[in-house]
């Protein structure tokens, strides 16, 4: 296996914040805002399941069906699961990128610089296309 340079090290980091940000996006909406602990998290699978086996029933029945609760249930703890553990890959990446910066080399800040203009240039063109088909100004 070939020793990656700093520059190059920085690089697959930034790659790997990208691919963080993109899981958390992915994660399933839920109308319930609170984020839940791995401890309520773990309360929630449990109610949705007896929910499912309708060994318990909603408070409001008007608003939920024990399906539609327990879906509720099993979607809020999996976002909340998929939120913490991309904050826990966010750390460490940004710890391991702390380290290559502390390397100071020069070509480091270099290639975050490319790569961020790269993706802003992508950012822009794609905003700016967007912006175009519905009539909002670029920069508002």
């Amino acid at each position: 296996m070939k020793t990656l340079t700093a520059p190059e090290r920085a690089l697959t980091l930034m790659h790997e914040v990208l691919d963080v940000l993109q899981r958390a996006e992915r994660a399933p909406d839920s109308p319930v805002n609170t984020f839940l602990t791995g401890k309520m998290r773990r309360k929630y699978r449990r109610a949705a399941r007896r929910l499912r086996r309708q060994e318990s029933l909603p408070r409001y029945r008007n608003l939920h069906s024990a399906e539609e609760l327990a879906e509720i249930y099993e979607r809020t703890a999996q976002r909340d699961e998929m939120i913490e553990q991309g904050l826990r890959d966010f750390q460490r990446i940004t710890l391991a990128l702390g380290r290559v910066l502390e390397e100071n080399d020069p070509e480091v800040g270099n290639a975050i610089g490319t790569f961020i203009d790269g993706y802003l240039g992508v950012a822009i063109v794609l905003y700016g296309a967007i912006a175009h088909d519905v009539g909002v100004g670029l920069f508002v």
